[in-house]
């Protein structure tokens, strides 16, 4: 039995169609989600582009996984819509030293070895929730911290505790944040 062109045509249509429409209503939900605004069409486009890039991106990974090539899943976040170099400015901020060069150097062959791998989420059960330290405030540092004294305290007190980054910042003397550290609060 022959299929008449037209009825492939239109079933093609419907098919683009409904995948069109469902990736604009992602893309809709994505900007009310996360309180999108883009000052003109043209960058709206270009957003838009950068977000279907990185649900395609998020997509293939979690194909990966579901047949365990990957050892995490992913998903959508604030940053969908974002390019490399926006994204690297935001993950590197604004690094400046404040202390000058480092005087110590420490060559790993000069340290015991360790294990060839740990997985924290197993074998201590000390994994602190993922935390979001806003866009482009250089407060990795105080995260850094934080998470490193979450764990140690699990590890030595086997209890469970979030601690506040906020504090540290806060508290900071450097002039980049304004604050004067503790001795203004």
């Amino acid at each position: 039995m022959r299929i008449p062109r037209i009825f492939i045509l239109v079933a093609t249509f419907v098919v683009l169609s409904k995948t069109f429409s469902t990736d604009e209503e992602a893309f809709e939900s994505f900007k009310r989600e996360f309180k999108k605004v883009y000052k003109n069409e043209e960058e709206e486009i270009y957003r838009r582009e950068l977000y279907f890039k990185c649900r395609e991106l998020i997509k293939e990974h979690n194909e990966r996984y579901a047949i365990g090539l990957e050892t995490f899943v992913l998903k959508e976040n604030k940053f969908c819509d974002l390019n490399k170099d926006e994204l690297a400015q935001f993950s590197t901020g604004n690094i400046t030293p404040l202390f000058g060069k480092a005087t110590g150097i420490i060559n790993p062959g000069d340290l015991p070895p360790g294990p060839p791998s740990v997985d924290w989420s197993t074998s201590t059960n000390c994994i602190t929730r993922v935390k979001d330290q806003g866009y482009h405030c250089d407060s990795c540092w105080a995260f850094s911290g934080i998470a490193a004294l979450e764990a140690h305290w699990c590890i030595y007190r086997n209890e469970s505790v979030s601690l506040s980054e906020q504090q540290l910042i806060d508290c900071n003397r450097h002039p980049r944040y304004g604050n004067f550290g503790c001795a203004r609060l």
